[in-house]
């Protein structure tokens, strides 16, 4: 499985200054079953989330969030 890494771009930085504390990322996990168009939905989903400051993890152990993207065929 191929997870494509979330860029934050200083995602939650300001809240993290102005609390004077360190805080840790949210991580997701995202498996992905079905064509290519689940593949597209499942990045727009991962970028979506990287927006409220989650970050990509390949281990579903780490992850705050799992998300399952299946397809149902008509």
């Amino acid at each position: 499985m191929e997870l494509n890494t979330i860029e934050s771009h200083g995602i939650g930085a300001a809240a993290e200054r102005s609390a004077g504390t360190v805080r840790t990322a949210k991580k997701v996990f995202v498996k992905t079953y079905g064509c290519q168009m689940n593949v597209y939905d499942s990045q727009r989903m991962t970028d979506a989330l990287a927006a409220d400051g989650y970050v990509a993890t390949d281990a579903v152990e780490d992850a705050d969030l799992v998300l399952l993207n299946t397809c149902h065929i008509r």
